[in-house]
């Protein structure tokens, strides 16, 4: 067997690894595709003002808004403890003023140009990411749902015209092209956002239960499990929830009195400490909701500005190469001798 070093999947050096070949694999794509006479995506596209600023107003959105998505429905979930159908239907106020938003942004693109409905939708979920900064443990449903009304129609205003933009820039028989790209740009923001809102809501949620627990006698293994999640958290407050109970159960059948207060003590300070570690969880993520929300509204609003620069004004689509791409790509065809 080999002596040398072992690359294992997760180590740093592998992580590493995995960074430079996919970055490698993407500078080679790139190159190849602008050396094909028939690319499958002409990456000379992401030129053009509108078709860039389309594709990187999606990866923001959706960046903000799937990381959103994540901690809102565990907040829902474990801290307001609804259950998973609840929670679905607690969310449905996004989904209705989705469509709301839709509908104004097909009036309203063709009068004021798509410059200014994206920017309007990015701003309102930029405020949506805003507001969610004011959740903390007292906090209810009721504190969720303006939030959850104007990232809808942030949502429907904004992504229709992008998704628009980024199809016209193809010609029809590209059409497929022009779909992959927008769904790219989808995936790559969502996925980024759960990683990097996702990742920081861990580490947020995991600094604000430590600095609540301090001075606590939990045990630093039941704090170090507790820390991995809320759903752990909540666990660990269970776990010595039961504990007391089977105390004061055995304080209840002690034949010796002495034996039974000692029992009935030991449970009523397990209970208050589930209590507290209990109160302790739904705070530390509560905090850790609005500190991620606080990133995520930061990080929208400085694209929003950068998509605004970028995306052209007017209401005509910016011209685009891609009938005249087309016409050359037919005539080319036709030159060749047969």
């Amino acid at each position: 067997s080999s002596k040398g070093p072992q690359l294992r999947a997760g180590t740093p050096k592998a992580i590493t690894a995995g960074r430079w070949s996919r970055g490698a694999g993407l500078i080679a794509f790139v190159l190849w595709e602008l050396r094909h006479p028939r690319p499958i995506l002409d990456v000379r596209r992401f030129a053009h003002r509108r078709f860039a600023g389309a594709n990187l107003a999606v990866a923001l959105f959706f960046l903000a808004v799937f990381g959103a998505f994540y901690y809102l429905t565990q907040h829902l979930q474990f801290v307001l403890g609804y259950d998973a159908l609840a929670t679905g239907v607690r969310m449905l106020p996004l989904a209705g003023a989705v469509f709301v938003g839709s509908a104004l942004t097909g009036y309203l693109t063709p009068r004021v140009g798509m410059k200014w409905t994206v920017s309007a939708g990015m701003v309102g979920g930029t405020t949506a990411l805003a507001l969610l900064t004011r959740i903390d443990a007292g906090s209810s449903y009721g504190d969720l749902v303006a939030p959850l009304i104007i990232l809808g129609l942030a949502i429907g205003l904004a992504l229709s015209p992008c998704t628009d933009a980024i199809m016209g820039s193809f010609p029809e028989s590209e059409l497929g092209v022009g779909g992959a790209v927008n769904d790219t740009s989808l995936e790559l923001g969502g996925s980024l956002g759960i990683a990097i809102l996702g990742s920081l809501l861990a580490t947020s949620y995991s600094d604000h239960l430590s600095d609540a627990t301090a001075g606590s006698r939990l045990p630093a293994s039941a704090l170090a499990t507790a820390q991995d999640s809320v759903g752990a958290g909540y666990a660990v407050a269970q776990g010595i929830g039961d504990k007391a109970r089977q105390l004061a159960a055995q304080a209840a059948h002690a034949s010796d009195p002495q034996q039974a207060g000692q029992l009935k003590a030991q449970a009523g300070q397990l209970a208050e400490g589930a209590r507290q570690m209990k109160d302790a969880v739904g705070s530390a993520f509560a905090d850790a909701v609005a500190h991620t929300s606080l990133v995520g509204a930061v990080v929208l609003g400085v694209g929003t500005l950068a998509v605004a620069l970028l995306l052209p004004r007017g209401t005509a689509p910016e011209a685009e190469p891609a009938e005249e791409e087309e016409k050359e790509l037919v005539g080319s065809g036709a030159n060749q001798p047969g």
